[in-house]
This record gives C-alpha cells, structure tokens and sequence, in this order.
C-alpha cells in the first residue's frame, strides 16, 4: 500500500478481524515489522472491538527543501562526525555492526563527500530513511502494503497514545476483565490529546523535522515514537522529584537514538547541561534533530564549545564529568557485554543521584550471545542499589528501573562511612565538616604544607585553593596542574604549572616547592584512570610520616589501592572492598604493556611506605596514610 492510506473503514476492520482465526495465525502472515506491533500492542481486546475504536489514518509529512542554514549545519555534522570517527575506540555491538552494514551506506557515502547539500537533503527526510532502524521505525512504513497491515499501525498508535494517557491518569485504565472498551476515546481524539498536554504541561505534538509521520490529530502529529519518549521523560523528571533530585540537575545520556527522550526531558525540566553519548554515526542523526528543535544555540557537537546540550562520541565519555542522573533507554541490551561494564563502571564513579534504566530484557540472542541483561550487569559492577522496578505503561515488555549510587549511608554496606558524594571533586567533598574534621581537624591549628593536584580541569579553578586556606589560614598550599592559572590571592597559594604523568615536572615542582607534604589530594579528571596510579607512585614519599594521600578513586586506582591494602595486611579493609573486579593489581599487570600502571617493585614499595588504606563512600574515595 502507498503513502496514500486512506481512512480505514469499520468494513474493513471487520474483513481483518474475520480473518484471524488466532494471533499466531496473523503473525505467521505478517511483514516482520508489522508482526511485532501486533504483537506488542496492550490492548488485545481492540481486535475483538475495533468498530468501538475511532478511525484514524497515517499522515506522511513532506520532505522541507534544505536552506542555507541546513546545509550549514552538515558541514558542521560532517566535520564532528570525521573528527569523532577517527578517534573512536568503542566498538559497535554486532547487532549495530549488521544494521550500520545494511542500512548506513547512503549516509556514510554523504558524509565523506565535501559537499554537505547531499547530506542535508538525505537529512531533510531522514524519519523515511532505512538507516533510521534500530532508532525510530524510519522506512517500515514500506510494508504498508494492504488494508489490513494499515489497521495494525494505526491501532498500535492509538494504544501507545492511550497507553500514556492511562500512565498520567487523565483517562481511566481498561480493564479486559469488565467496563467498556474505547471509552477513553468517546471526547474524541482532540481531546484525548489536550488531557494529556494540560497535565504535562506542555504540548507532545512532534516537530516538521525530518519528514515525520504519524496520526495527525488537531495541530499535533504524534508519530510511533511520541508516546514512548514523552513517557520515559516523565518517568525521569517524576524519579527527579521523589529523590529530593537537584532542581536543575546535570543529566547524561548514554545511547539516545534520535534524541527524542532527550527534547521532551528538557521541555518537561528544567536541566543545567544534557550530555548525550553516541556511536559517531548515530551523533549525526541526533545532531540534526536536536539542533532543528532547540536551536544552534542550545547544542553542540563534538569538538565545539560545550553549549546546554552536547552530543558526543562515545570515547568522550571521560570528558563528561560528574553527573546526577544517568539515563539509558533501550541501547544497553543492544551493547556488548564489556561495552556495559564500561559504562557502569564509569557512573559508578560519576553519577551522584540515579541510573534511569529503560530497556527490554528478552532473551534474543545475536550470533550465539545474549543481549546484555541491565540488572545482571549492574550487579556484576556494583555501586548502585535498585530503589524501583516496574513494567512500562506504554511499551509492553519494557522494564524501567531506578538505581541509586551506594553512598549514602546504609546499615546494611559495611563501607558506608557517613559520605555522601554529590558530584563535586574530591577538594571540596573533604571541605566537608565530617571528613574536614575526621582527617585534617587536627592540623587547622597548624602550618601544614597541603599539594593540590588537579589544576588542569576547568571544573578546579584557583578558589578551591583558597578555600583550603580559608580552613587552614596558617597553611601552606601548593596547586599543580596542565592549565595556566592567574595568581591567587593569598600569598600562602603557590601554584606550578606541570604535568603530573611526567616525572620531570613532578621533579621541577619538588624543586621549586620542596616535599615533606602533610595533604596530597589528587581529583585530576581529565585523565582520572591513567594518571593517579603514576602520580601516587612519584609523590606519595614526598608526604611526611603520617601524611594523608587522598584520590578520587577510578577504576585502576581501586585497584591499585587494593593491591597496596594487600601488602599493608589490613584484612578488616579487604573485607570492605565488595566489587569482586577489584582484583590485586600484581595480577592486572601480568602482559600489560601500558605506563598506567605500576610495576610489582614499586607497589610493594608503595605497601612498605603505607600505613593504612582506607575507603569511602563505596570505594570512590581512597585514603591512604603514610608510615
């Protein structure tokens, strides 16, 4: 059937009902993708009342010419995308390797031509397009190809948007079991809508971006994939307002298909940065829609000046920085394995306030291999408590889950140490009362001589400096880091400009400073995982007996703090270490060839100089205290 469909009779309806004997017999009998949203569809009883339904039809949305600004904005997508690409380290899953095979040729081919004007008209009809599989429901609509495969879409629409509205409780919930079927539709399919946009508060029809299609009621055009992401949205700002969350909180979204989740986040709240991550390719369709919605303003690709929403490759991640929620929905099944374990071992470190998990969990495998199961990985990693659990309203075999990071204290952990991590570094999570006065109160009456590494984020400017010196006015404070500084107002902050991964600079710093340190505090962000177990090994003899080394713990750096505690002795704190990944650092190292990590002979030096290691707030945070 053409783009053409017309108004689906009650006739026809009924010649389709007559000819399901049962749902397996439509589905053996159905193209695949029609199949799957006969299947899926919430309401099974509508087959068996559709004369009660109202009749709707698909309106197909014509392709908009591309202006100057268009094809300005591909030369802008092509050169992130070429940028990205080249740099790019996670690899594809293999079920996104077939589909970037199969349906991204035309795409690809745009993108390394000079021109942009190709990419731009390809763009101008992208929701038409094969390779928006996997994304949006993009060029199914090509098996419409008779009357009754059109009745399947068309009542798949209307229950993903009653499926909504019955989420938001604007319209009263069917029940299979008794009342009357469609009864929520009786006001008309207006007004359905208007219930929906007055308790959101804002309006759900979809932009002319793309070519859309969808049902066209009153002004608003609600395509396939509406419902879902205003729904997922809702979700996040509803879980935002239970958890206390911050009023204008710092989100990141790890695969965010077209970006449609995260435009109705940022209409529905009121969010400080957005931050989506990507696979390069995807990136490109994100930035296009995003930048056609928001404006170029409120977006930025990889490589340009952060703007309120930035879309980023995946290699990016590290760049981020500390965030309060962490959204995911339906990508990490789709990941490999150790792609998740990534992931999650990342926001266990970054993510302050949830993990936001929306995803199917069937078992499906692609070439032999499972897809990813969210909670199964999430214990595998460890660092966040499930707080909710429940089935979407609007997607029928979707699970959202709400995780919240294991740092607040909790009876049951025996890590918790009264900490709660907020997403700021590690400087100003010990300018807090408990840790100031737990670790350093007894030396605020004194002259200590306090190293402060971490001067090359932009995120650390020189007030975190004075603000040790307004703890500690007799202190002595010494700033190192890549970024050139402008100088402090007290003349007890001394900073030097250096790299703390190479040994001659920590040589010219010690030169220039002295050693014997009381307080060396380590929250270098930009390359957290590589450069501290380097740095520790350098500087950590530079403390005084019963000096305090504190690093803000990636990864590497628990594991190199666990094979320190090992050769410390100290049982009762190996006990506390629960991430069974946290292995000796002796056995990480076997064949690994990178300078990341340290020798065997310089961690059991390092041991022989400890005191003590000590963990904090589920092992971000590590303390380790010199002979």
């Amino acid at each position: 059937m053409t783009k053409e469909v017309a108004l689906i009779s009650s006739r026809r309806r009924g010649r389709l009902m007559a000819a399901i004997d049962s749902v397996d017999g439509i589905v053996g009998r159905l193209p695949i993708y029609t199949a799957q949203l006969q299947r899926a569809n919430k309401h099974p009883e509508w087959y068996a009342c559709r004369s009660k339904l109202p009749n709707v039809e698909l309106t197909f949305r014509p392709a908009v010419d591309p202006s100057e600004a268009d094809v300005a904005l591909c030369e802008r997508l092509r050169a992130a995308y070429l940028l990205a690409a080249t740099s790019e380290t996670v690899s594809a899953s293999d079920l996104w390797d077939g589909i970037i095979e199969s349906h991204h040729g035309q795409l690809l081919a745009c993108l390394r031509q000079e021109d942009s004007l190709p990419l731009a008209r390809l763009l101008s009809s992208m929701f038409t397009q094969s390779f928006m599989w996997g994304i949006s429901v993009g060029s199914a609509y090509t098996e419409l190809r008779t009357a009754d495969d059109a009745v399947i879409w068309e009542l798949s629409q209307l229950d993903n948007l009653l499926s909504l509205a019955e989420a938001l409780g604007v319209v009263r919930t069917e029940n299979p079991e008794q009342g009357v079927t469609g009864q929520a539709f009786a006001g008309g399919l207006d007004a359905l809508v208007s219930k929906v946009e007055r308790e959101l508060g804002v309006a759900i029809g979809f932009p002319d971006i793309g070519a859309p299609y969808g049902l066209q009621i009153g002004d608003s055009l609600i395509t396939p994939e509406t419902p879902e992401h205003v729904y997922a949205a809702l979700r996040i700002q509803r879980a935002m307002r239970l958890a206390g969350a911050s009023p204008n909180p710092v989100v990141a979204e790890i695969g965010a298909g077209f970006g449609g989740t995260a435009l109705r986040l940022m209409q529905l709240a009121d969010i400080r940065r957005y931050t989506i991550v990507d696979l390069p390719i995807v990136n490109v369709l994100q930035g296009y829609f995003l930048f056609k919605a928001l404006g170029c303003d409120a977006v930025s690709l990889f490589g340009e000046p952060a703007a309120r929403l930035c879309v980023w490759p995946t290699h990016a991640l590290e760049s981020v920085g500390d965030v309060h929620i962490l959204v995911n929905e339906n990508s990490m099944p789709e990941m490999p394995a150790a792609v998740v374990d990534d992931y999650l071992t990342w926001a266990r470190s970054h993510v302050t306030e949830f993990f936001f998990s929306y995803n199917q969990e069937a078992y499906s495998p692609v070439n032999v291999t499972p897809q990813v199961l969210v909670p199964d990985a999430v214990r595998r990693v460890g660092g966040f408590e499930l707080v909710s659990r429940t089935p979407s309203w609007v997607r029928r075999g979707y699970v959202e889950e709400i995780y919240r990071p294991q740092t607040m204290e909790d009876p049951a952990s025996p890590t918790s140490e009264h900490v709660y991590v907020d997403g700021t570094p590690v400087s100003e999570i010990c300018d807090s009362e408990v840790l100031f006065e737990r670790w350093f109160g007894s030396l605020a009456a004194e002259s200590p001589r306090i190293l402060h590494v971490g001067l090359s984020d932009a995120r650390m400017p020189d007030s975190r400096l004075e603000r040790w010196h307004e703890y500690m006015p007799e202190a002595r404070i010494y700033g190192f880091g890549t970024a050139e500084r402008s100088c402090p107002k007290s003349e007890s902050i001394k900073t030097f400009q250096g790299d703390q991964y190479c040994r001659k600079d920590v040589e010219l710093l010690l030169a220039e400073f002295g050693g014997e340190f009381d307080i060396i505090i380590d929250d270098d962000s930009r390359r957290v995982g590589e450069h501290q177990p380097q740095s520790l090994s350098m500087l950590f003899g530079q403390l005084r007996s019963g000096g305090q080394y504190i690093l803000q713990a990636s990864p590497s750096t628990q594991q190199l703090a666990h094979g320190l505690e090992r050769r410390v002795g100290e049982s009762k704190l190996l006990r506390m270490v629960k991430d069974a990944r946290h292995v000796a650092l002796d056995l990480i190292n076997a064949g690994h060839d990178k300078p990341t990590f340290l020798s065997r002979g310089a961690i059991t030096r390092l041991g022989s100089q400890a005191k003590s290691v000590e963990y904090f707030a589920e092992n971000k945070l590590v303390r380790i205290v010199k002979r």
